[in-house]
């Protein structure tokens, strides 16, 4: 096209079809599936002037293409359907006789996630109280047979002096207590892959130990301190107005002014975050970015596209913690695909009613990790009284929430304390406290069973006048509903009524009593301390 580039300044109007559901207003950044179907339609004032029309875009290829539209009733359409996974963007250009005419606004931006991630059920291995990787290996089906998709496993590099996981000294290299080489991993990845179960590894990228083997290799990628006898920076946080300094780890220097210097430790870290892609199996494969929102951002900026471009597949899930604008623009910036979410940080109903209402409004940019407790927190017997609470607080974010969940090992234990992830234990005694994997299974397979539980903004909560109760419904768009209501009292019980008209049927139900009065329309629930229930309503 031998044509002269200026802006498009003549009338038109775009509008965006997504599985055929009209989009009201363009977005900034718009959150697909790869198997989504985006057909965009272009109409002209002066229809006449403009010979073709073309979408300068990304998303069907790592190339850019200039793909035309199709003229149909003086409109303009192009559809694409087997979206490129990633971040990509379009923009529209008309050509008329003498002109190429582009949309003045900026490229539209895309970031189209795997069908995988419709539903994900998590669960967070912790290494040093589970034996070795051929230990890991054979508990994988339990974890199947719990309704788990995915496995989140923390570091399991060489850890240095001080024993923690988050402590590497060295990034290549497996700790002993786990295995002999990196072949043991191997083999549990084939075996995950073979029972559908996908890998999340855990990737720290700011830090290293203070004895990783690199401080003393390539001391210049360290940030210097003077004031330390080692003239190496430790990495900490602020608490309660305070700085907490880490002395097992130090920072690393990704804005090392000598571009050369630079440009190896970027590499490094490159081949670090490749290699355990590599090790997992190179296929569908999750990275958790530790600590995103401390991160160097030129660093991720570079090294995020390097890893899509040749790993398309991989899912990037960051744990980044900030006001809700600045997770926003990281997901923008980035092209992250999941953001760990913070609900226990909500301990009663009113605030995480709120916050998972809020999941769902800015799920259109965001997308999050939704998990009653972390490997970081206490346990739920810790923030919230009992372990009882357990069965409350993941139907909230499980069935509530936009679908994607999971739970911290011991969890279906109802452990009271908190498990340390620091030093190697061996394994952790056997016998549980309390034992939620019947519910936990049965929650998984209704969130599997059930496409609405995993949708964006069906949810409709209802006041019962209780405090301590949520309820909500889920529609699905066929006239059916599924009401969920959970009990975050971990001492009494509560009852509420809901009208309906039509007939109802018990999904799920754990120390929770349904009664439907078919003359009154009325659904009967009460739910004892800690209960929770799932009910179909049909018309």
């Amino acid at each position: 096209m031998s044509r002269n580039n200026i802006l498009l300044k003549r009338d038109y109007n775009v509008v965006i079809y997504v599985n055929g559901q009209s989009i009201d207003k363009i977005p900034h950044l718009q959150r697909l599936y790869e198997s989504d179907k985006l057909q965009i339609e272009v109409a002209f004032a002066e229809a006449e002037e403009i010979k073709r029309v073309y979408l300068h875009t990304d998303t069907m290829s790592a190339d850019w293409q200039m793909i035309p539209f199709k003229k149909v009733n003086g409109i303009f359409v192009i559809e694409l359907s087997g979206l490129r996974g990633g971040r990509s963007a379009w923009r529209i250009a008309a050509e008329t006789n003498h002109n190429i005419e582009w949309e003045p606004a900026e490229y539209h931006q895309v970031l189209a996630d795997p069908d995988f991630m419709k539903t994900i059920t998590m669960y967070t291995l912790i290494p040093n109280v589970s034996g070795t990787m051929k230990d890991w290996t054979r508990g994988l089906k339990t974890l199947k047979d719990l309704g788990f998709n995915a496995v989140h496993i923390l570091p399991f590099t060489k850890m240095g002096s001080s024993e923690s996981p988050y402590a590497a000294a060295d990034l290549f290299s497996i700790d002993n207590a786990y295995a002999d080489s990196v072949g043991d991993f191997k083999s549990f990845s084939a075996e995950a892959v073979k029972l559908g179960i996908t890998i999340c590894l855990d990737i720290v990228l700011n830090h290293v130990s203070s004895d990783n083997i690199l401080c003393s290799k390539h001391a210049e990628w360290v940030i210097p301190d003077k004031q330390r006898a080692d003239k190496m920076k430790r990495a900490g946080c602020y608490h309660q107005n305070s700085w907490i300094s880490w002395e097992d780890l130090v920072l690393l220097n990704y804005d090392h002014p000598d571009p050369s210097v630079k440009k190896e430790l970027y590499e490094y870290m490159y081949s670090y975050v490749e290699f355990w892609i590599r090790a997992a199996g190179e296929g569908r494969v999750m990275i958790r970015l530790d600590n995103l929102h401390s991160s160097n951002e030129n660093f991720i900026k570079w090294l995020l596209p390097a890893v899509r471009k040749k790993y398309p597949e991989v899912i990037i899930l960051s744990e980044f913690f900030g006001a809700d604008y600045h997770i926003e623009d990281a997901v923008m910036n980035y092209g992250l695909n999941l953001v760990t979410g913070n609900s226990w940080e909500y301990p009663f109903a009113p605030g995480l009613q709120r916050y998972i209402d809020s999941i769902h409004k800015s799920s259109g940019i965001a997308r999050y990790l939704l998990t009653p407790v972390s490997h970081d927190t206490g346990t739920a017997a810790q923030l919230f009284g009992k372990a009882c609470s357990s069965v409350p607080r993941y139907a909230a974010c499980a069935l509530m929430g936009t679908g994607i969940t999971g739970i911290v090992q011991g969890y279906e234990d109802g452990v009271s304390e908190k498990i340390d992830f620091i030093g190697r234990k061996g394994i952790m005694p056997e016998g549980s406290e309390r034992d939620f994997r019947a519910f936990i299974s049965a929650v998984n397979k209704l969130l599997q069973n059930e496409p609405s539980l995993s949708w964006t903004g069906n949810v409709e909560f209802f006041d019962t006048g209780c405090d301590s109760l949520i309820v909500c419904r889920r529609r699905d768009g066929s006239g059916e509903s599924i009401l969920i209501a959970v009990n975050l009292d971990i001492n009494k019980s509560h009852s509420f009524n809901y009208s309906l008209i039509g007939t109802a049927e018990p999904l799920l139900y754990e120390n929770a009593e349904v009664k439907y009065h078919v003359s009154d329309a009325v659904l009967n629930i009460t739910l004892g301390a800690c209960g929770a229930c799932a009910v179909r309503t049909m018309k």
